[in-house]
């Protein structure tokens, strides 16, 4: 049986391989997106081909994470993504309009020439109890050693209901900060109740990132 596990450590492994971003890179991430700033596109329609998998949740003590096996892909266009890994912040990594939210979900998914698409969920408060992320926040280990949570979840089911998105070029928000990541932000948030962002919260009060300069990049926002 393959482990799917060092094989999504594997894909970040290639690229922190690569030479150390200097402190002077142009093109990290997250960014603080300005809607009013953003230019309307015409970009491809995301399709999340997800299947239902048995997925394990682990505390890797930098946050949580859910290894996602072989079988899930997104499509954007005539490109096909492998869906590796999940994971979160707290608060979001990502802002919009200068508002961070509570909490931000990153979906990481393998290209065809081994580079890196994150598709990221922003998590908002919510009043009712979102019983399609209990399976996760309920039972998250909370801390590093403890025995992986096993469970089954098809990821597309955390997903707001509009897929329409942001686009842009950057980074991974943890070290080594590699850029040449393309980011997909979802417009519409996820919500989930206060009690579960605060099982979150408990095990990892602040791992986001700030917001780094655009340096003239531009963030494209579908039609």
């Amino acid at each position: 049986m393959i482990d799917w596990s060092k094989f999504a450590d594997e894909v970040i492994d290639k690229l922190e391989d690569k030479d150390v971003v200097p402190v002077d890179a142009k093109e990290q991430s997250p960014v603080d997106i300005i809607d009013a700033e953003t230019e309307e596109a015409e970009q491809p329609p995301l399709e999340f081909n997800y299947s239902d998998l048995r997925v394990t949740v682990e505390n890797d003590t930098r946050t949580i994470l859910i290894y996602c096996g072989e079988k899930s892909f997104l499509k954007c266009g005539d490109e096909s993504f492998q869906l590796i890994e999940a994971h979160f912040h707290a608060p979001s990594d990502h802002a919009i309009d200068g508002k961070k939210y509570p909490m931000e979900m990153h979906l990481v998914h393998k290209a065809a020439d081994e580079s890196i698409v994150v598709v990221a969920v922003l998590m908002a408060e919510g009043e009712e109890y979102n019983d399609r992320y209990a399976t996760i926040l309920d039972d998250m280990p909370d801390e590093l050693g403890a025995i992986p949570t096993p469970c089954w979840l098809n990821v597309a089911d955390l997903l707001p209901k509009s897929k329409a998105y942001y686009s842009y070029k950057g980074s991974l928000t943890m070290a080594p900060f590699t850029e040449g990541v393309r980011w997909f932000v979802l417009v519409e948030p996820a919500y989930v109740a206060d009690e579960q962002i605060g099982y979150f919260t408990d095990i990892y009060p602040d791992n986001a990132r700030e917001v780094q300069p655009l340096h003239g990049r531009k963030i494209n926002k579908t039609t």
